[in-house]
């Protein structure tokens, strides 16, 4: 895997449904719009650092596990082993999962599906991208590269509307909202709102040893996808408001 396709892999497992999600939780929490610029770049700039420590560890231990062989090899073999079991067992199959039904649900939007119906689609879809990425890792990079790009490029043309066809009617119509004083404990929940969209930005590493040159290429995908990511969500955002 070059970096053009870890960096896409970086983008692409960050952005999805949550940023369409979280974003009015955040705004529940700092119905203002200079705090609610304020609390994505927090939520951006601690995931930047921690894409900081994750590539120092990769150039470190440049092998296949992420932050699995962190564990192991800075623990013990014990806490490694609770986290691979934890992760396979609970944590990453349950993200998988429910990743899976929204997709199936927003597909149910346009095209009417039972719950049974919707339940199939998202285990097809699990099914299909396991298969996709069973074959290879040169194929799953190429249709995670084309699927980042599609959701970026979505970004940047509802950014695009928002500015040229959006107004502030939503100021009008909720004026008591954009002047409520915001606690410090509410800007920390918006700040941590923020954090559950950027979930899974460290997933790259756990390919390092199919990597070209990971101690360079991981490193960089992570600070390259993360800041890319945060210009998405600030720019929607932005639109947003």
């Amino acid at each position: 895997m070059r970096l053009p396709h870890a960096a896409a892999l970086v983008v692409g497992i960050i952005l999805g449904a949550s940023i369409f999600i979280q974003s009015s939780e955040i705004t529940r929490q700092v119905p203002n719009t200079t705090l609610v610029m304020l609390a994505w770049l927090a939520a951006g700039l601690l995931t930047f650092c921690g894409a900081l420590v994750c590539a120092e560890l990769t150039s470190v231990f440049p092998q296949t596990g992420g932050v699995y062989v962190f564990l192991r090899q800075i623990f013990s073999p014990a806490l490694g082993f609770l986290w691979g079991w934890a992760m396979f067992w609970s944590v990453h199959s349950g993200i998988i999962a429910a990743i899976a039904v929204i997709m199936a649900r927003y597909i149910a939007y346009f095209a009417p599906l039972s719950e049974t119906a919707i339940r199939m689609v998202a285990i097809a879809t699990i099914v299909l991208l396991s298969a996709i990425n069973y074959l290879g890792v040169k194929l799953g990079g190429t249709v995670q590269v084309a699927l980042t790009v599609i959701k970026v490029a979505a970004i940047f043309l509802m950014v695009l509307l928002f500015f040229t066809l959006g107004g502030r009617a939503h100021q009008t119509m909720l004026p008591e909202l954009y002047t409520r004083d915001v606690s410090i404990g509410a800007f920390g929940l918006a700040v941590a709102a923020g954090l559950f969209a950027f979930g899974g930005w460290h997933m790259v590493t756990y390919l390092a040893g199919e990597t070209e040159d990971p101690q360079h290429t991981i490193p960089r995908a992570l600070l390259l996808g993360t800041l890319t990511v945060t210009a998405c969500y600030m720019l929607l955002n932005a639109g947003y408001h």
